[in-house]
């Protein structure tokens, strides 16, 4: 099994260096064959959503378009339903992705979520006050 870090989705997604995306290529390949397990944990996903939106000042729609290969990949997330109903309401509503997947578990769990963030509010998420 691999555990995948962030850099190596952005090489793969970016394709700034040509090199390095072509061997990420090459892995995601031998997972689809069934020759390595790639997994990586949906916390790496919100790390590239990071660096999309602050280094490369992608928008929210940039950013959930160039992910939707990454999530159709051989990689294996921890939770992959979850990440597309965040990625959704991350292109619907402009909101964090920290906050849309956050929404996105409450609303899987059927939680409340405890929160004084009013963007909670546009996510069709039950916001509570403490």
């Amino acid at each position: 099994m691999i555990a995948a870090d962030a850099n190596i989705f952005l090489r793969w997604l970016l394709d700034d260096d040509h090199a390095k995306a072509e061997q990420v290529a090459t892995l995601f390949k031998r997972a689809e064959e069934g020759k390595v397990e790639v997994r990586a944990a949906d916390l790496t996903l919100a790390e590239v959503v990071w660096v999309l939106g602050s280094f490369y000042e992608l928008k929210p729609d940039a950013i959930a378009d160039l992910l939707e290969p990454l999530l159709d990949s051989p990689v294996q997330f921890e939770n992959r339903d979850r990440l597309m109903v965040a990625m959704e309401l991350f292109r619907a509503h402009k909101a964090s992705f920290g906050d849309c997947y956050l929404a996105a578990f409450a609303r899987e769990k059927g939680a409340e979520i405890a929160s004084y963030d009013r963007d909670f509010d546009k996510l069709a998420v039950k916001r509570v006050e403490p």
